[in-house]
């Protein structure tokens, strides 16, 4: 009787399959440690342009921030 024995188990889905989702896994889990990077990179830029916005405003008070003799 050729083709009724096989092995004891059969699996549902293809090793390609498995290894696939894995690596879907693995890419999900990488784009979102990146896309959490990059949000805190633009934060820290939009801190910083602040930051820069403050120091600018603060030195164009209208005196001098060092005291200078005028001759």
């Amino acid at each position: 009787m050729q083709g009724t024995t096989g092995p004891a188990q059969i699996y549902e889905e293809s090793c390609s399959v498995f290894f696939m989702s894995i690596i879907n896994l693995l890419f999900n889990i990488l784009m979102g440690f990146f896309f959490a990077c990059a949000v805190t990179a633009l934060l820290g830029l939009l801190i910083s342009l602040l930051m820069i916005h403050q120091v600018r405003r603060h030195d164009n008070a209208g005196a001098a921030s060092i005291a200078m003799k005028g001759y």
